[in-house]
């Protein structure tokens, strides 16, 4: 389809996105902590492993790319209109909240008995993953959309209201801010 579209087509991918959780949700047996260069902290929390934040890029690189990446690729050689991908919302903030409403994945992986990252590295994590979706996508002309900025809190995690169910969805209410920005964002057809 995309590839008879006009000119003026619009494909929006939300393809991956979920690497940072699947990477950072259940606190890793040596727990550990980064330098951000998008989100500023005072101070790294004490007693964890500092990991250089090149090898976490390197790491999310491999993650982000592949069959992801592949697929966006054939959808941008087949079309000439524009392709966007959106990023995922941010994580929750409210560590209880990811460990009793993780997914299946997560318990089976054992949330319950390691508990759960905290927030700031989580956070750290999305951040991360978002600079390599940009340095992976915006070279092949696909733009990355960020959150609607009022769901997102003035820390940068997703907002209350707009939690979804689980640990790591947004709700409909997200959704509806997402399709409210899209249509603001994207190219009108002039009146006839």
């Amino acid at each position: 389809m995309f590839a008879r579209s006009a000119r003026n087509a619009v494909l929006v991918s939300t393809h991956g996105g979920n690497q940072f959780n699947a990477f950072g949700m259940i606190q890793h047996p040596d727990p550990f902590d980064f330098h951000d260069p998008d989100i500023k902290t005072e101070s790294l929390i004490s007693g964890r492993r500092v990991v250089p934040v090149r090898v976490l890029e390197a790491a999310f690189r491999r993650f982000v790319g592949g069959r992801d990446v592949e697929l966006l690729k054939r959808y941008r050689k087949a079309g000439e209109g524009r392709v966007f991908v959106l990023a995922p919302p941010p994580p929750k903030e409210d560590d209880e909240f990811v460990r009793t409403k993780s997914e299946t994945l997560f318990r089976e992986n054992g949330i319950d008995e390691l508990g759960v990252t905290p927030a700031i590295v989580r956070l750290k994590l999305w951040a991360l993953q978002v600079r390599v979706m940009r340095s992976v996508f915006v070279p092949m002309k696909i733009d990355v959309l960020l959150p609607p900025g009022d769901t997102v809190t003035r820390d940068g995690y997703l907002a209350p209201e707009f939690y979804g169910k689980d640990a790591t969805h947004a709700n409909t209410a997200y959704g509806s801010k997402v399709l409210d920005m899209l249509d603001k964002a994207l190219p009108r057809k002039p009146a006839a």
